[in-house]
């Protein structure tokens, strides 16, 4: 397939979003335009470092640059304050009197972590995004946003700190697990739901396509999502809240689901399965709110289904009514005591709501299965 550029437009910078396959060979000449010093650290976790680190590597130094490795624990965990410090202090030790820029290799909670620890070392270096998972190269990768985790919610240690380039090279994907592929179809179904009715469409049509990892219909599905989020962005880039609202609309299914996580103690879920559930207590309440009709709940359950996410709590995941509502209470649109909630207003629509009172919430999480307590 051809590559595609998709820009991130910022008052602060543009950037491009690469998508393509078998891009490492373009490396060299990107870090160039993209001005990347001449000293590279590269931020990745050892399962990742076994699999793509050699050939990133070998493709930073056809560029003239060296580069060293740091190592930052798998999963949710490498976004822990500890692992925060321990990269700053990696940093410390490797960095380059001629200047040193990150490169992240890894899903979302390895670029977050990577682009915490550029957005504050040195006040501010530069890094781009290689995203290793479909949740990365569709979402988490796009946008700017970084932070770390507290004990007490997801991302409340954060800011705005945009990458130099993201280079989403869906062959990288082939190695995916399948139940990360679905974690990451959780953001690609909402992109469908919440701004493109044709998107939402073709997912039901190429689901096997997708679920084989088609490299073809991976990159259609990457660069479309990265399309909206860059139009999205571009007309809100620092998540006006008490504003337009505008980029709110990606957080549909966030504000429930990023209160799962939490409450789970960020064990049992994936991100994407944590979405899936919250994105149908939404819709489910766009319909209790009489927004939209029954038939819409059915049928975002039933892509849901088909990509093998999960839509209801189990008692399993270890979290409550309660412990949901109160990590709710964390999400940045909660206001005066108001939970402003992203509705569906129709497939291919989303907006901002303030009418979600706690009792509405509590009954969706009911029927979703979540236990009280």
């Amino acid at each position: 397939m051809q590559r595609a550029h998709v820009y991130i437009r910022t008052p602060a910078l543009s950037y491009p979003v690469v998508v393509g396959t078998r891009l490492s060979s373009e490396l060299p000449a990107l870090l160039d335009e993209a001005g990347f010093p001449p000293h590279v650290a590269l931020i990745t976790s050892a399962p990742l470092a076994a699999l793509h680190a050699g050939s990133i590597e070998q493709a930073v130094q056809r560029s003239g640059r060296s580069v060293t490795r740091i190592l930052i624990p798998d999963g949710e965990a490498a976004k822990s304050t500890e692992s925060y410090l321990a990269a700053l202090g990696g940093l410390t030790k490797v960095g380059s009197p001629d200047g040193t820029g990150i490169l992240a290799l890894g899903g979302g909670a390895v670029s977050d972590l990577a682009g915490f620890v550029a957005g504050t070392y040195r006040r501010g270096i530069p890094y781009a995004i290689i995203p290793t998972t479909l949740l990365a190269q569709v979402d988490s990768s796009i946008g700017g946003k970084v932070a770390v985790n507290l004990s007490e919610g997801k991302n409340l240690l954060g800011l705005f700190y945009h990458p130099r380039l993201v280079l989403s090279d869906v062959t990288l994907l082939s190695s995916l697990p399948a139940r990360q592929l679905a974690s990451g179809m959780a953001e690609v179904i909402k992109y469908g739901l919440i701004a493109d009715a044709g998107l939402a469409d073709d997912l039901e049509r190429d689901a096997d396509r997708i679920l084989a990892k088609d490299a073809d219909a991976l990159a259609s599905v990457v660069s479309r999502c990265v399309a909206i989020k860059a139009e999205v962005v571009g007309e809100d880039p620092y998540d006006d809240v008490a504003g337009s609202g505008r980029r709110a609309i990606l957080n549909f299914g966030h504000t429930i689901g990023h209160a799962i996580e939490a409450a789970c103690g960020y064990e049992n879920l994936l991100h994407g399965e944590a979405i899936a559930i919250g994105m149908l207590a939404a819709v489910e309440i766009s319909h209790r709110l009489g927004i939209v009709p029954r038939d819409i709940t059915g049928r975002v359950k039933a892509a849901l289904d088909r990509y093998s996410l999960p839509t209801r709590i189990d008692a399993s995941m270890g979290c409550s009514i309660e412990s949901i509502i109160h990590h709710m209470k964390f999400d940045k649109k909660f206001r005066d005591g108001v939970h402003r909630f992203v509705v569906l207003e129709r497939i291919g629509s989303a907006r901002l709501d303030a009418r979600v009172g706690p009792e509405l919430i509590r009954e969706v999480l009911a029927d979703r299965g979540a236990p009280r307590g």
